[in-house]
Protein backbone atom coordinates (compact mmCIF):
# COMPACT_ATOMS: atom_id res chain seq x y z
CA UNK A 1 0.00 0.00 0.00
CA UNK A 2 1.20 3.41 -0.93
CA UNK A 3 1.47 5.82 2.02
CA UNK A 4 0.07 9.50 0.51
CA UNK A 5 1.95 12.41 2.04
CA UNK A 6 -0.20 14.68 4.14
CA UNK A 7 -0.62 18.24 2.28
CA UNK A 8 1.45 20.88 4.00
CA UNK A 9 0.20 22.67 6.70
CA UNK A 10 -0.71 26.80 5.26
CA UNK A 11 -0.90 27.79 9.03
CA UNK A 12 2.33 25.69 9.90
CA UNK A 13 5.43 27.86 10.94
CA UNK A 14 7.47 25.68 8.11
CA UNK A 15 5.16 26.57 5.35
CA UNK A 16 6.05 28.95 2.42
CA UNK A 17 3.44 29.35 -0.46
CA UNK A 18 5.21 29.44 -3.45
CA UNK A 19 3.39 32.07 -5.20
CA UNK A 20 3.91 34.62 -2.49
CA UNK A 21 7.72 33.44 -2.29
CA UNK A 22 7.69 33.76 -5.99
CA UNK A 23 6.40 37.02 -6.35
CA UNK A 24 8.20 38.88 -3.64
CA UNK A 25 11.54 37.23 -5.35
CA UNK A 26 10.57 38.72 -8.37
CA UNK A 27 9.51 41.81 -7.00
CA UNK A 28 12.81 42.20 -4.98
CA UNK A 29 14.73 41.61 -8.20
CA UNK A 30 12.97 44.06 -10.72
CA UNK A 31 13.12 46.84 -7.83
CA UNK A 32 16.88 46.21 -8.53
CA UNK A 33 16.94 45.79 -12.09
CA UNK A 34 19.93 47.82 -13.48
CA UNK A 35 21.85 48.15 -10.46
CA UNK A 36 24.81 46.95 -9.75
CA UNK A 37 24.85 44.00 -7.45
CA UNK A 38 26.66 45.93 -3.90
CA UNK A 39 23.93 48.94 -4.36
CA UNK A 40 20.72 46.45 -4.32
CA UNK A 41 18.37 47.60 -1.60
CA UNK A 42 17.82 44.99 1.84
CA UNK A 43 16.16 41.88 1.20
CA UNK A 44 12.76 41.55 2.52
CA UNK A 45 12.46 39.56 5.60
CA UNK A 46 10.31 37.49 4.16
CA UNK A 47 12.43 36.12 1.06
CA UNK A 48 15.45 36.12 3.64
CA UNK A 49 13.28 34.03 5.96
CA UNK A 50 12.38 31.79 3.42
CA UNK A 51 15.37 30.89 1.83
CA UNK A 52 16.32 30.11 5.42
CA UNK A 53 12.96 27.94 6.10
CA UNK A 54 13.81 25.79 3.04
CA UNK A 55 17.27 25.39 3.51
CA UNK A 56 16.80 24.29 7.09
CA UNK A 57 14.21 21.71 6.18
CA UNK A 58 16.59 20.70 3.25
CA UNK A 59 18.91 19.91 5.45
CA UNK A 60 16.81 17.58 7.24
CA UNK A 61 16.57 14.85 4.72
CA UNK A 62 17.97 11.71 5.56
CA UNK A 63 20.82 11.75 3.07
CA UNK A 64 22.38 15.39 4.85
CA UNK A 65 21.63 13.99 8.33
CA UNK A 66 24.95 12.50 9.72
CA UNK A 67 27.19 15.22 8.76
CA UNK A 68 28.93 16.43 11.34
CA UNK A 69 29.56 20.22 9.87
CA UNK A 70 25.45 20.42 9.25
CA UNK A 71 25.26 23.98 10.09
CA UNK A 72 28.58 25.23 7.97
CA UNK A 73 26.92 23.70 5.15
CA UNK A 74 23.57 25.42 6.07
CA UNK A 75 26.01 28.99 6.16
CA UNK A 76 27.26 28.15 2.58
CA UNK A 77 24.00 26.78 1.01
CA UNK A 78 22.66 30.10 2.34
CA UNK A 79 25.54 32.60 0.95
CA UNK A 80 25.45 30.59 -2.69
CA UNK A 81 21.45 31.47 -2.95
CA UNK A 82 22.13 34.93 -2.06
CA UNK A 83 25.08 34.86 -4.57
CA UNK A 84 22.72 33.42 -7.46
CA UNK A 85 19.32 34.73 -6.70
CA UNK A 86 19.47 37.64 -9.00
CA UNK A 87 19.42 34.71 -11.98
CA UNK A 88 15.88 33.63 -10.92
CA UNK A 89 14.27 34.74 -14.14
CA UNK A 90 10.37 35.02 -13.48
CA UNK A 91 9.98 34.51 -17.55
CA UNK A 92 10.99 31.33 -17.55
CA UNK A 93 10.15 29.81 -14.13
CA UNK A 94 7.35 30.84 -11.67
CA UNK A 95 8.95 28.70 -9.20
CA UNK A 96 11.31 30.38 -6.72
CA UNK A 97 11.03 27.17 -4.12
CA UNK A 98 12.17 24.85 -6.32
CA UNK A 99 15.15 26.98 -7.81
CA UNK A 100 16.25 27.79 -3.99
CA UNK A 101 15.96 24.26 -3.68
CA UNK A 102 18.41 23.12 -6.32
CA UNK A 103 20.64 25.92 -5.47
CA UNK A 104 21.06 24.98 -2.00
CA UNK A 105 21.56 21.06 -3.20
CA UNK A 106 24.33 22.13 -5.47
CA UNK A 107 25.90 23.99 -2.45
CA UNK A 108 25.46 20.79 0.20
CA UNK A 109 27.17 18.84 -2.65
CA UNK A 110 29.69 21.33 -3.24
CA UNK A 111 30.68 21.78 0.75
CA UNK A 112 30.98 17.82 0.87
CA UNK A 113 33.38 17.83 -1.88
CA UNK A 114 35.76 20.43 -0.81
CA UNK A 115 35.15 18.39 2.91
CA UNK A 116 36.46 15.01 1.46
CA UNK A 117 39.02 17.14 -0.17
CA UNK A 118 40.70 18.77 2.86
CA UNK A 119 40.71 15.31 4.46
CA UNK A 120 42.56 13.41 1.96
CA UNK A 121 44.92 16.29 2.16
CA UNK A 122 45.23 15.86 5.50
CA UNK A 123 45.53 12.24 5.29
CA UNK A 124 48.15 12.41 2.92
CA UNK A 125 50.31 15.30 4.82
CA UNK A 126 50.08 12.28 8.01
CA UNK A 127 51.23 9.63 6.15
CA UNK A 128 53.73 11.26 4.46
CA UNK A 129 55.06 13.04 7.32
CA UNK A 130 54.33 9.99 9.90
CA UNK A 131 57.42 7.53 10.15
CA UNK A 132 54.54 4.69 10.64
CA UNK A 133 52.43 3.45 7.89
CA UNK A 134 49.00 3.80 8.31
CA UNK A 135 47.64 2.56 5.27
CA UNK A 136 48.44 -1.07 6.19
CA UNK A 137 47.86 -1.22 9.94
CA UNK A 138 46.29 -4.81 10.91
CA UNK A 139 45.00 -5.78 14.08
CA UNK A 140 47.04 -8.04 16.43
CA UNK A 141 45.76 -11.27 16.47
CA UNK A 142 45.31 -13.38 20.16
CA UNK A 143 48.04 -15.96 20.58
CA UNK A 144 45.28 -18.59 20.73
CA UNK A 145 44.96 -17.85 16.68
CA UNK A 146 41.90 -16.70 16.90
Amino acid sequence: MVKLKAKPNPKSKEYINNKDFTAAIAEWIALNKGKERPKWTTMPDYVGNGIMKIIDNFALKGRWRGYTYIDDMKSDAFLTCLKYIHNFNIEKSNNAFAYITQITKFAFRQFIDKENNQTAIKLKAVNESSPYNYNNIQLASSEDGE
